[in-house]
């Protein structure tokens, strides 16, 4: 023990128990400073205080937390550990809510899983709805077709829309049964009246005949209330279809 420390009093018992380290004999009567002078000290002599300042920041060491920037070989996001854990995402703290939006402006989001059962609770916006219309009898020159319970349809007659929505996809059959000049039809789908989309058939000679297209959404729209009907145009093909039938593929916005 130091010579400066006088009986009844004691020192420290090695380095360890000094707040700086190692210290000479004569800083054994000095205080130890409180944690707060000691980060004060620390700042002063050009301590990083900003976690910003840190290197390192960018470094995926982490691995327990979810990248948000994207994390190499991809990641996993669990809910809880426990049986029956849910995992509850949201779009906001706000009161109002906004969207929970799952994907991107390409590629497929993949739910499955075995026994998986998916169940939607509110209402299921964007789904696909495919309706028709045909003609089992000839078809000499341009015409609306008919409804599959036989419906005659017109501008006004035809498939209300009970919900706004867009046009994403036509597809015509028909026999050519007599040609007397080559050339198109058109199979188009009419709004209250006006083509909307339309599929071209370029026909040469007798036999079946198919054509289909899809769009995107959002580019022929509809509002709830107008008619959807289908309608032959002969262009510049003289001849005889028989039978015809279409298909018009489209999606509602909610």
């Amino acid at each position: 023990m130091p010579t400066d420390v006088t009986e009844g009093q004691s020192g420290p018992s090695d380095a360890h128990d000094l707040p700086y380290g190692p210290a000479e004999p004569s800083d054994w009567s000095t205080p130890p400073k409180s944690s707060g002078e000691a980060l004060d000290e620390l700042a002063a002599s050009g301590g990083i205080t900003d976690h910003g300042a840190l290197t390192g920041l960018g470094d995926d060491d982490h691995t327990q937390y979810v990248l948000l920037a994207g994390r190499g070989g991809g990641q996993t996001l669990m809910g809880g550990t426990a049986a029956g854990d849910d995992l509850n995402l949201r779009s906001t703290s706000n009161a109002t809510k906004g969207q929970v939006i799952v994907g991107d402006a390409a590629g497929n989001v993949d739910i499955s899983g075995a026994g998986f059962t998916t169940n939607v609770k509110g209402e299921l916006a964007g789904c696909r709805h495919v309706i028709g219309a045909g003609r089992s009898g000839n078809i000499t020159a341009s015409e609306y077709l008919r409804g599959f319970n036989g419906l005659v349809m017109s501008a006004a007659v035809g498939w209300p829309m009970m919900r706004a929505g867009s046009v994403t996809g036509v597809a015509a059959c028909c026999t050519v049964t007599a040609e007397t000049t080559p050339g198109t039809v058109t199979f188009e789908v009419r709004k209250n009246g006006t083509a909307i989309y339309s599929v071209e058939l370029t026909i040469s000679g007798t036999g079946d005949y198919e054509a289909h297209a899809t769009q995107a959404r959002d580019v022929d729209t509809f509002a709830a209330g107008d008619i959807l009907s289908m309608y032959v145009n002969f262009g510049t093909f003289v001849g005889t279809l028989y039978p015809t039938q279409m298909l018009a593929e489209f999606v509602t916005d909610s």
